[in-house]
């Protein structure tokens, strides 16, 4: 079974664009399903909260956490439970969730990787032969989650020895553009996103969150250097082979043209997360094809309300975000940019709280208040 690598950007940031450039290297796997790590219930658990529990209520939590996404387009996806995949064979997913191998009635710290693993391997078995065969072929094993940066990289890295993660960050005005642009689409409105104005706290919530993330990612790096990666969005349009290149070299893979083609579903077609990855510009959603623009999008989506409320929580620290540089570059322009906001970051209210919460899924609880989406809508714009 190959290693665990694990996406953990905050949505918007670009995480489906490192994925599309990702999925068709023969030495990355990308399961059908998704594993849910940190938002589903537990939240953040395995990686963080793991204390030891029997073998069965252990295949209830992990099956309940993985799920799989049916539709044509970003904006149609469905997420169902796994359960309901027509692409699986059900005796074979019975199987799945028998731990033959496993020593023992119970999983606890000492043999937790084993039994997530060997679970994770007989899931994809399920899936048919094509799928188990890429498995085998492959140096890591790849888990897409959503903002699991809130679990935890030193407790993850105690319990799974060959944990590696990668996150992508984008320039926070762009991110906050994004979010915009989403909450248009899921109020069902069209037109110029300028016109549309954000009340002040989903922008504050928005932001605090991006900077979390920020600071979550340079903590990560002074734990575990040789664990993690974080990666500049901007680059992977504007400098895509110098940093894949060394993308590859940090998980020591072969580089190959694949790293450098976006959305390549065609390769994938049996064992790819399907309208998981087929991501375009919200902004070309929104203004029904008038503008696509990904880097700079913030231009044509925030007004100067917005702009001015974003401004204050970074509070009034000039933003100045690189055009495109490499990755130990980025990762040393993170260190000096939350030593800039150094104060700021300190008397962030929610980032107070973060850091007294004592569990990752008391800090996920305190992550996903903060979130604005498709459920809390009608109330994220000013009538």
């Amino acid at each position: 079974m190959p290693q665990l690598l694990v996406n953990k950007t905050m949505s918007r940031n670009g995480g489906t664009l490192i994925c599309q450039l990702l999925e068709s290297h023969n030495e990355l796997f990308f399961p059908p399903f998704v594993i849910d790590l940190a938002i589903k219930a537990p939240k953040c658990w395995p990686l963080s909260g793991f204390t030891t529990i029997c073998q069965d209520d252990f295949r209830k939590k992990m099956i309940e956490k993985v799920s799989f996404w049916e539709g044509s387009s970003w904006f149609e996806a469905r997420n169902l439970p796994v359960s309901q995949d027509r692409r699986v064979d059900r005796e074979l997913m019975g199987a799945a969730i028998q731990f033959d191998a496993l020593a023992g009635e119970h999983v606890s710290p000492d043999n937790l990787e084993e039994a997530f693993l060997i679970f994770m391997r007989r899931l994809v078995e399920a899936y048919g032969d094509e799928a188990s065969q890429a498995l085998k072929q492959s140096d890591y094993f790849i888990i897409d989650a959503d903002h699991s940066f809130n679990c935890g990289v030193a407790e993850a890295s105690q319990n799974f020895s060959e944990i590696r993660f990668m996150q992508v960050i984008r320039n926070v005005y762009d991110v906050m553009a994004s979010r915009k642009n989403i909450l248009i689409h899921h109020s069902g409105l069209f037109g110029d996103p300028r016109n549309f104005t954000l009340k002040d706290e989903v922008v504050k919530s928005e932001v605090s969150r991006w900077l979390l993330s920020v600071l979550s990612s340079v903590r990560d790096q002074e734990i575990a250097p040789d664990q993690c990666v974080t990666i500049q969005f901007e680059s992977l349009h504007r400098k895509r082979e110098d940093v894949m290149r060394q993308l590859a070299r940090f998980l020591e893979i072969e580089f190959t043209p694949s790293l450098l083609v976006e959305g390549r579903s065609e390769a994938a077609a049996t064992v790819s997360k399907d309208s998981q990855f087929f991501s375009s510009s919200s902004l070309l959603r929104v203004t029904q094809g008038r503008s696509a623009t990904v880097i700079g999008s913030s231009v044509e989506t925030l007004n100067e309300a917005e702009t001015e409320v974003l401004a204050e929580v970074l509070g009034g620290v000039p933003h100045e975000w690189p055009d495109a540089v490499d990755i130990p570059q980025f990762q040393d322009f993170l260190k000096e940019f939350v030593l800039s906001h150094e104060e700021v970051i300190r008397n962030n209210s929610f980032i107070q709280k973060v850091n007294l919460a004592p569990t990752a899924e008391e800090k996920m609880n305190l992550y996903s208040d903060l979130n604005f989406g498709r459920a809390n809508v009608d109330r994220a714009f000013v009538s």
